[in-house]
């Protein structure tokens, strides 16, 4: 499965404006990068209220790049929303 993604650096400025916009408790994480077998996975561990969830995601060069799964790898949680950064 894939999900879109889009990302753009932005300047500090801009940053304190969004900042501005966040709930008073936002997420923090800490992101580890493990290359494995030819693919990149960004590797999430989150803290606070979120303390002890891990996501791993693979990050592909396009659609059709086949993978190892690496036998760390827990279940897919592509599509279910109470993953995704805006419901942490």
């Amino acid at each position: 499965m894939s999900r879109y993604e889009w990302e753009k650096e932005i300047g500090i400025e801009e940053a304190k404006t969004l900042l501005k916009l966040c709930i008073s408790n936002p997420f923090e994480k800490i992101r580890y990068i493990v290359n494995y077998k030819k693919t990149k996975f960004e590797i999430d561990v989150f803290e606070n209220s979120n303390k002890g969830l891990i996501i791993a995601e693979a990050e592909l060069k396009n659609i059709e790049q086949k993978i190892d799964r690496p036998k760390w790898l827990g279940k897919e949680i592509i599509g279910k929303k109470k993953y995704y950064n805006s419901a942490l």
